[in-house]
């Protein structure tokens, strides 16, 4: 308990260094590099990789912290080859590498004078990978992140400690010096911002692992003080935190955890998305560090339409390896970072650079934008996508890389692009506009017809000219505004925009009795509106048990009969 009431005494007398962050200049440009790079490689290698089994292994299999200590004199990853690795990393195509400096289980990955345990001391190793690895980018013209963990699998002074690391021998609390801790980080800090050349961005991980509380990160770990010595020592230095939160003042990208901005399908990237720039990690198998067992490598395709659509919200991709223990990249990983490297080097120009597109995501693919143009990524074989983007601003459309014309037809308030299958991970058109990309406006006539082309079926599609389905939409909209019953949007496009209700041919019900039902339904509520219908069905139409076919609804109302439960059709 002393222990503990120390530290909170220290958190209470740390002044903060950063609420009141104003990024420098050469900060807020090497923010606008970062955003403009769009790929990058994560690579995860330490001691760890000799047990094949993950970085998390220490903790995992609660393995003891002094004998995990001692795997260190076994580390002698002979086939390391910096240059060899850079020049792989840089023909995939990606533009920087964050590097785990100093992992959870607390070996540092360069010569530390903070440190004796590191791969410059403690192992037979004996060179400094950080050094090697920071000449291979210079040499390539390939910008170097350092990745740094908060938490210590390993330290005796980091106490308390958080939900992670307690079964792994070390004694509790007797040796705990928080203070002396923190320092500690300070002085590796300064070491990799002062040894090593320009460093792009500092990647901090481990803060999640205590407090649960959002306010007492930064205190409990001396956040701000260290993201003002960052900003010291190398104005131009991004900082990001894997916190799962919203940035902290102070820091100058936000990260995402194997999950596109917006999504949060694996569950750990629900955050907010910030106006900073953005980043998502995610691994090429399933594990970050080396694990024997895990031949899970998502296939090239995979990863370029990963790429493509992370590149569609606006965000970096970093692309995670894990070395073998001898110093060599998998080939599994190499032979990825070929078929990337040979996509990029064709497309290229539709990723780097870019911003997220003006049209959202659709069920066909994604847009990515520069200047006047908007390139629509198809990453589903599709002859015909529609963009609802008006003719009125579009200038031309062609295929890339081959630059044939792409035909498009004006529907409505948007174009439908014929767009040529090649069997390609991606389709790429690239649409010329007349005005910048950033500022086109989509109207929401556009955006209905959109959504209900996409989720009609291809007989539907095919069947009816799309300039019926436009009709239809207008008409609806102006239903809508004339009622104004305020149905949620998403109830809106889903129940009532759809026309189909039964298997029978469409018709124009919806166009020619819209005015005849908003005049018998005016003034009511919804619930009122919905009784009043089906008294004007039976008014219109006979209904008796029969097994006739369905009829479509201006059929029945022709006919004056339908089958009992037909007037939900009308």
């Amino acid at each position: 308990m002393a222990a503990v009431a120390a530290v909170l005494l220290f958190f209470a007398g740390r002044a903060a260094a950063q609420p009141g962050y104003v990024p420098s200049q050469e900060n807020l440009a090497a923010r606008e590099a970062f955003a403009e790079e769009r790929f990058g490689v994560f690579i995860h290698w330490g001691i760890y990789s000799m047990l094949g089994d993950g970085e998390w292994v220490m903790n995992n299999k609660s393995l003891n912290y002094l004998e995990y200590q001692r795997l260190a004199a076994g580390f002698d990853p002979s086939k390391f080859d910096a240059d060899a690795w850079v020049r792989a990393i840089k023909d995939a195509g990606a533009k920087y590498i964050t590097i785990t400096s100093r992992h959870h289980d607390g070996f540092s990955m360069w010569n530390s004078k903070a440190s004796g345990y590191n791969v410059a001391k403690a192992t037979p190793f004996r060179r400094d990978v950080l050094a090697e690895l920071a000449k291979a980018c210079r040499r390539h013209g390939i910008k170097l992140h350092f990745y740094y963990s908060h938490l210590d699998w390993g330290r005796t002074d980091f106490w308390p400690r958080g939900r992670t690391g307690g079964a792994l021998g070390r004694p509790d609390g007797q040796d705990g010096d928080w203070e002396h801790y923190l320092q500690f980080m300070n002085d590796q800090l300064t070491e990799l911002l002062t040894r090593y050349g320009p460093i792009g961005a500092i990647w901090f991980d481990g803060v999640w692992d205590w407090p649960h509380d959002r306010d007492a990160m930064p205190e409990r770990w001396n956040l701000y003080e260290q993201y003002a010595l960052i900003h010291r020592l190398q104005p131009s230095c991004l900082v990001g935190n894997n916190h799962h939160l919203l940035p902290f003042p102070g820091e100058d990208i936000q990260i995402f955890e194997r999950d596109i901005p917006g999504y949060n399908e694996y569950g750990m990237s629900g955050q907010e998305i910030s106006r900073l720039p953005l980043e998502t990690c995610q691994t090429m198998n399933g594990s970050w560090g080396y694990n024997i067992n895990d031949r899970n490598y998502k296939s090239a395709d995979e990863l370029v339409r990963y790429l493509v659509r992370t590149a569609a919200k606006g965000a970096n991709l970093l692309l995670n390896i894990g070395p073998r223990p001898d110093g060599t990249i998998p080939d599994e990983a190499l032979e990825r970072f070929r078929a990337m490297g040979e996509w990029m080097r064709r497309y290229g120009e539709s990723i780097y650079g870019t911003q997220a597109g003006a049209v959202p995501t659709a069920d066909w693919g994604v847009t990515t934008q520069r200047g006047n143009t908007l390139y629509v990524h198809v990453l589903k074989q599709e002859n015909r996508v529609f963009l609802p983007v008006s003719e009125t601003v579009v200038e031309s459309a062609a295929h890339l890389p081959s630059g044939a014309p792409v035909a498009f037809t004006p529907v409505g308030d948007g174009i439908l692009l014929e767009v040529p299958c090649d069997g390609n991970v991606d389709e790429l058109v690239a649409v010329r506009l007349l005005v910048p990309a950033a500022g086109l406006k989509l109207s929401r006539e556009a955006q209905s017809f959109q959504f209900l082309y996409e989720n009609m079926s291809l007989a539907d599609r095919e069947t009816y000219a799309p300039e019926y389905w436009a009709e239809n939409v207008r008409k609806t909209l102006e239903v809508r505004d004339r009622m104004g019953w305020d149905i949620p949007e998403r109830e809106f496009r889903h129940f009532v925009l759809p026309l189909r209700v039964n298997n029978e041919d469409l018709d124009d019900f919806r166009t020619l009795y819209a005015d005849t039902l908003c005049a018998r339904v005016r003034g009511m509520s919804l619930a009122e509106a919905a009784l009043e219908i089906n008294h004007w069905c039976h008014e219109q139409a006979t209904y008796q048990p029969s097994d006739a076919r369905t009829s479509a609804p201006t059929a029945t109302m022709a006919r004056g009969l339908g089958r009992c439960g037909e007037e939900s059709v009308l």
